[in-house]
């Protein structure tokens, strides 16, 4: 692959790289301010989560108990958390889709010069680097050596 070609797919990913982490950012900034509200017992229980997954809210009108035994209020409540917090995975996962996209756009990027990685291997490589070693077994037994018994 000729230098110049080279030099303008690496220009598109470090562009792309950094338009991931502008949008990164943005994203940020808007879970921030992201909730979900979820209801149930017909709408007498409602339950409000930010964009954690957190409970930030919980109302019950007065008049639940007209229609609902007190016995089901826990299951309600947990009904309309469950909601909530689906509505803000959905929310999120709106707000990530072209993120994701151009993820996988960075890592599809397979015409690479003499050979060199894909920034998926190159990736990869790093997280090996980075993992913790094994566990090595203890040599502390006089009968377990860390080193393969050859037999004659």
């Amino acid at each position: 692959m000729p230098n110049e070609e080279a030099k303008h797919q690496l220009e598109q990913v470090l562009s792309q790289f950094d338009e991931q982490m502008q949008d990164f950012a943005t994203v940020r900034q808007k879970q921030a301010s992201l909730t979900g509200t979820g209801a149930a017992a017909d709408g007498s229980v409602e339950v409000t989560v930010d964009g954690q997954g957190v409970v930030i809210k919980t109302v019950i009108e007065e008049s639940y108990l007209d229609d609902h035994d007190f016995a089901e209020l826990a299951d309600h409540i947990t009904e309309a958390a469950r909601a909530a917090s689906n509505e803000v995975r959905s929310r999120w996962s709106g707000l990530l889709g072209p993120m994701n996209r151009r993820a996988v756009e960075i890592a599809g990027m397979t015409s690479r010069p003499g050979g060199a990685p894909s920034v998926q291997e190159l990736l990869g490589q790093l997280q090996s680097l980075t993992a913790m070693p094994a566990k090595q077994p203890s040599t502390e037994s006089a009968d377990v050596s860390p080193f393969p018994t050859v037999k004659e």
